[in-house]
């Protein structure tokens, strides 16, 4: 656990700043917080693989992952802003580990 702890932290504090962005920042007025291709995304997510445009169908993954999260809120926007916590923090604990980015090799 030792190993993890800096880890955790690290995505902790991620996390901490990004709340505090999303905050600050909210979320776009467009589509009553969809944004213009996020429209599509939600369709993906209402309806089936089959909606949204043609370059949403090409990138089946970011639906697939959010649907669980879709599935517990019922709602497309909070589906994807509970996935970009996920994501912040993935991001975090990848960046986190000190042997792939060290500067110094020596």
């Amino acid at each position: 656990m030792k190993l993890w702890g800096g880890h955790v932290v690290c995505a902790v504090l991620a996390l901490t700043l990004f709340s505090l962005l999303h905050a600050r920042v909210g979320r776009i007025d467009v589509g009553n917080g969809e944004g213009w291709d996020g429209a599509d995304y939600a369709a993906q997510l209402r309806i089936g693989w089959s909606a949204g445009s043609a370059s949403t169908q090409l990138r089946p993954l970011m639906v697939w992952l959010a649907r669980p999260a879709y599935a517990l809120s019922g709602n497309a926007v909070v589906a994807f802003d509970v996935m970009n916590y996920v994501y912040a923090a993935a991001l975090a604990l990848t960046l986190s580990d000190r042997k792939s980015t060290r500067l110094n090799s020596s």
